[in-house]
């Protein structure tokens, strides 16, 4: 556990940067996102919030790259999330929470180590290709809570990126897990996930395909059991229009096996752009594993549409509307507590780039 009184933050990072200036660019850097969100699920009284990072997570960061010579860099990125609301951070645990990395640049590649996001997920590792409103936007956004569309970071983390092939670059992640590898936490005992993908990128397409793993080794009983991610999607910029595709499917013994797909599409309207999607979400329960609601089987639908407008390069507003419905397993009881399984959500906010 590593906590900061605030001062001696300020102080800390102060002398970092001072220092780094001289031996390599480093970049102070975030995001700001605050707006206004309206809920209700079905059933329920409708909420009113203050939102932080509804559309694009808040958090500020420090990054920095220095040139080796020869055609070696070597860089670093170290990425804090927190509520606009508050000014906490996100999390009361870890200094960089978003993402810990150390990389290693050059003809071979990149190899990256520390704390990543997942290559289906986000941050600098993250290769996911498709989904219109990325892994925001509550449920409209690839990941939607009980749904678990998606592994988000890991920790003890190494990953690496092949150099451009074509435009085609090939990837691989290994986490060591989550525990110390020590006496009374065995590597054995540690969950482990295993990731590989390939990214092709253009300047009017791009898309990816991922497979994923976690083995749930720290796990007893029939949990235990790996759980398996295939997810591939990419968006083509046809002139202003840019239709966008994401298809997953997950399994696992004694778990479950489960359909997702998002279609989109982006356009320029009116001096900003407008998206729409719509996510369709089927899931079959795997042997022993628990029922939702008492079902062997759920599902659901989701319609998104979203509107963001620049007010300079750095500053953005946005608008945006959804709603899910859930069928069965996710359409009854305490499923209809929450707007990611049913209910819509109504948001208004800006996002601010420094």
């Amino acid at each position: 556990m590593i906590k900061f009184k605030p001062i001696a933050l300020m102080l800390a990072l102060g002398a970092f940067y001072c220092q780094g200036a001289f031996a390599s660019q480093v970049t102070l850097y975030g995001k700001i996102d605050e707006g206004l969100l309206v809920g209700k699920t079905r059933h329920g009284d409708a909420t009113f919030d203050v939102k932080s990072g509804f559309t694009a997570s808040s958090r500020w960061g420090i990054k920095g790259v220095e040139d080796l010579g020869n055609g070696l860099k070597v860089g670093f990125i170290l990425e804090q999330g927190y509520n606009v609301d508050d000014g906490a951070a996100t999390s009361s645990t870890l200094a960089f929470n978003r993402e810990t990395a150390l990389y290693v640049d050059g003809g071979f590649g990149r190899l990256t180590f520390g704390r990543l996001g997942t290559l289906g997920f986000a941050q600098s590792t993250g290769i996911l290709r498709g989904a219109i409103f990325g892994v925001t936007h509550g449920a409209s956004g690839w990941a939607s809570g009980t749904t678990s569309l998606h592994f988000s970071r890991v920790d003890n983390a190494v990953a690496y990126k092949t150099p451009s092939f074509g435009g085609v670059t090939l990837h691989a992640m290994y986490s060591n897990g989550t525990n110390t590898d020590d006496s009374k936490n065995k590597w054995s005992k540690n969950n482990h996930y295993y990731g590989l993908g390939a990214l092709y990128s253009s300047k009017t397409l791009s898309g990816s395909v991922i497979f994923e793993t976690i083995d749930y080794k720290s796990l007893t009983g029939n949990t235990k059991h790996p759980l398996y991610h295939v997810t591939m999607g990419g968006w083509w910029q046809v002139g202003i229009f840019r239709p966008m595709a994401i298809y997953q499917y997950q399994w696992g013994e004694n778990r479950y096996k489960q359909h997702a797909a998002q279609i989109g599409s982006q356009i320029k309207l009116g001096g900003g752009t407008a998206k729409l999607g719509f996510k369709y979400v089927t899931r079959k329960i795997d042997g022993t594993a628990s029922k939702i609601e008492g079902e062997k089987k759920g599902n659901l639908w989701n319609v998104g549409a979203g509107y963001e407008y620049p007010l300079s390069k750095r500053t953005k507003v946005y608008g945006f509307a959804g709603y899910t419905d859930g069928g069965k397993g996710w359409g009854k009881g305490k499923n209809l507590t929450t707007t990611n399984l049913n209910g819509y959500q109504i948001a208004v906010g800006m996002v601010h780039d420094f």
